[in-house]
């Protein structure tokens, strides 16, 4: 076997070898020359050039065997694994998507310019998050049947943090004004969990947006982002940032104007065009608008409105006319509701939440309505709403709710903390979507210094087809105040209860149930005269009481209360709501001829409402009062008192601590607790500074205090107080942190700066 010769030949066939997981029809398929060909010098350069550019090959000869071409080749490894380790800040999948991009997949055949664009893609990747120290270390290990081996190390290293930014081009805005409504910049002295100084290249794109958003609305129409230039420090430690930008005008709108189909009467839309003639340019309210007039137009079966907003600017006035453009598109019928996703809840317990009836017309209200229904169930985590064209017909759809579930039962066996009910044990059993019908059947066994009980309960949210509700309660409880800092008493509780929920519109219901409680009362050698004086056994009983001695000077007290409530409730959320209002009103009476007649009502009030995307400000108040009534009460029972103080009530003070008038001191100058009580407060709840949404951080106000009966209530003696709260929900209980400063008290008030609960309920 000879090399080819520089005289031409004429090829009588091709031979392939070397080749070992390349078929020859393969190699073949790489070169320009079949049997017959007349092979010269130029055609044989042409052949190495095609072999060699198809990567394929470390080594390709020529060789003539007769008049035989050879074509001896040497193959490239193949991948026969990737490896990579370090990468904590990019996401394993992100990695694997940059391999497949370059080429780099397991089976593939292994190339080195290949492995260098691969580096390069993956500091594009960590640059763009701030990761300029970056580095990366790939090496290949040969393995058997020209295989190789391929590890990369990561060293992600520290992030260059964002340390200046700077505007130019604003004059009508400075730039801490512009700067504050960036999410990259120097993050305030108090925000250690902030990131806002930690750049990437999507956040900045973001927040240049957001700068175009601000000017576009406020009326600065031709507002531009001209450039942004990003540079960074010798030690790749710091990063500067430059934006240039040109404001342009303010234009003011001298007209609003609706055309196309308007399908309702013109007044109608009129109303919800928010935009006033002389008033600055705004994207923001022409989006609001045109979100409006969907909405309307949706309620009427069109599911698919376009509106289309074209201005006419008038430069020499620097005003413009804004014409809605209204196309409703067609009137769409519903024909199936489908649900996906919902791998154990049963699908009536779904389908019964909602508000848009199939073979019905769109209608986007009840579809949204029903959306939120649902998300407030406890055991649905997410659900989304979209539509599916029926095919066959152009007015008919499918709408199609997706849903995500959580978790709905939980064993829980734990331990923990409270400051003021000392070491917690808890055991649990709860499933809130049993066997997927939405019903919920609860255990749960507590143990503190305070409080120890057992409870089950059972509930049947849809009892009736018309959704009226059940509930099924049994409970003991041993209560001793004297571990607190209230009047002291042994309580024994045992009772059953049963309570019926009524809708009475989309947001509101009644309820309606009755109790059976049988309670006794102790007395101890701390219990104060009030203690004394209510329990009808000899008035020297408690002198020498033994506290551990429960069959011992005790009276007995068996009531039947019955209780009606109203709750009126908005929340798009059940826990961490963001918007909407709860309300509650609620009253139960012991009936007549019950061992203790006594009466309690409350109204209660919680107002959520969205400062920006991601704060929400939180406004509650709280009014109780109760009595007894008959010849023999004319008080609450000590143990039915309202009292105030602790993380849950007025934060600063200690647990059931606070007084006011003499009626709410005992005769040992503890707190007694009373018959009226108002409470309240403003909070504030900041965004979660990571993506775990199961923590909120808050600053708040509180304020509240009991009073003997009504008429003693001043607000001159309303205990206040101010600071800050973390409530996180983790797999092992709530845990509630603050800290509160108190600001109007008395000396003899129990202050309690610092407040947690570890395990507790939430």
């Amino acid at each position: 076997m000879l090399a080819l010769p520089v005289q031409a030949f004429q090829v009588s066939g091709i031979a392939i070898e070397g080749n070992e997981r390349l078929k020859p029809d393969t190699v073949l398929g790489y070169i320009d020359v079949e049997t017959g060909d007349e092979l010269g010098r130029e055609q044989q350069a042409q052949v190495l050039r095609d072999l060699y550019d198809s990567a394929l090959f470390t080594d390709v000869q020529l060789l003539r065997e007769g008049n035989q071409l050879v074509i001896r080749v040497q193959e490239r490894p193949a991948i026969a694994e990737i490896e990579f380790d370090g990468n904590h800040l990019i996401k394993t999948k992100d990695i694997e998507t940059a391999l497949e991009e370059v080429g780099m997949v397991k089976g593939r055949i292994y190339d080195k310019s290949v492995m260098d664009k691969l580096k390069l893609e993956l500091e594009r990747i960590y640059y763009s998050q701030g990761k300029y120290g970056v580095k990366l270390d790939a090496e290949v290990t040969e393995l058997e049947d020209n295989r190789v081996a391929i590890n990369i190390e990561i060293a992600e290293g520290f992030p260059a943090r964002v340390t200046f930014i700077n505007i130019t081009g604003n004059k009508v805005f400075d730039d801490e004004t512009l700067k504050d409504e960036l999410k990259t910049g120097q993050p305030a002295w108090w925000a250690i969990f902030s990131d806002r100084d930690k750049y990437s290249k999507p956040k900045l794109q973001g927040d240049l947006e957001t700068l175009r958003s601000w000017y576009l609305d406020r009326g600065y129409m031709k507002f531009s982002v001209d450039s942004e230039q990003v540079s960074i420090s010798a030690d790749k430690k710091d990063l500067y940032i430059n934006i240039n930008v040109t404001e342009g005008d303010l234009y003011r709108v001298s007209d609003v104007r609706l055309a196309g189909q308007l399908v309702v009467e013109a007044e109608e839309l009129e109303k919800l065009v928010l935009i006033e003639d002389g008033e600055p340019f705004s994207r923001k309210k022409i989006q609001q608008v045109t979100t409006l007039i969907k909405q309307r137009l949706g309620r009427e079966g069109y599911a698919r409105v376009k509106v289309n907003v074209i201005p006419e600017i008038d430069e020499a006035s620097k005003e413009v006319v804004l014409d809605f453009n209204i196309d409703p598109g067609k009137r769409y019928l519903v024909r199936n509701i489908v649900f996906e996703g919902n791998h154990d809840t049963q699908d009536e317990v779904l389908r019964r939440e909602m508000r848009q009836m199939e073979n019905a017309w769109y209608d986007s209200g009840k579809i949204e309505r029903g959306r939120v229904r649902v998300q407030r169930l406890s055991y649905i985590s997410d659900i989304t709403a979209d539509l599916r064209d029926v095919p066959g017909t152009n007015d008919e759809v499918d709408l199609v709710y997706g849903v995500e579930e959580r978790m709905s039962g939980s064993i829980n066996l734990g331990a923990g903390y409270a400051q003021n009910d000392g070491v917690l044990f808890n055991f649990g059993v709860t499933k809130d979507n049993l066997f997927g019908t939405g019903n919920s059947l609860s255990f749960q066994v507590d143990h503190s210094s305070v409080t120890q009980s057992a409870s089950a309960s059972y509930t049947d949210p849809y009892y009736t087809i018309d959704g009226v509700s059940r509930s099924w309660s049994a409970y003991y409880r041993q209560t001793d105040s004297g571990v607190t800092t209230s009047s002291d008493y042994i309580l024994n509780v045992l009772g059953v209860g049963l309570s019926y929920g009524i809708p009475m519109s989309e947001y509101s219901n009644l309820r309606l149930g009755v109790n059976v409680d049988q309670a006794e009362l102790f007395c101890t050698v701390g219990s104060p005269q009030e203690v004394e004086d209510f329990l009808t056994s000899d008035v020297d009983k408690c002198v020498n009481a033994d506290a551990t001695k429960f069959n011992k000077f005790g009276d007995e007290y068996n009531t039947v209360t019955p209780a009606i409530g109203y709750v009126y409730d908005s929340r798009n959320r059940t826990i961490f709501a963001e918007k909407g209002i709860r309300q509650s009103l609620n009253l139960e009476i012991s009936l007549p001829g019950s061992d203790l007649e006594f009466y309690k009502s409350e109204y209660a009030a919680e107002y959520y409402a969205p400062v920006t995307d991601r704060t929400v400000l939180l406004l509650k108040h709280k009014i109780s009062y109760g009595s007894g009534y008959g010849d023999d009460l004319d008080t609450l029972p000590p143990y039915e008192k309202y009292t105030a103080g602790g993380i849950r009530s007025v934060r600063g003070y200690r647990s059931r601590s606070l007084t006011s008038d003499a009626g709410t001191i005992d005769s040992l100058d503890n707190a007694y607790g009373g018959d009226f009580r108002v409470a309240g407060g403003v909070e504030y709840v900041l965004p979660p500074p990571t993506d775990n949404n199961n923590l909120r951080f808050s600053v708040f106000y509180d304020f509240g205090n009991v009073y003997s009966v009504p008429e003693e209530f001043d607000a001159k003696a309303l205990r206040t107080s101010a600071g800050v709260a973390m409530n996180w929900l983790t797999p092992i209980g709530a845990l509630v942190f603050s800290y509160a400063e108190p600001l109007e008290h008395e000396p003899r008030d129990r202050t309690q700066r610092f407040q947690f609960t570890i395990g507790g309920s939430f």
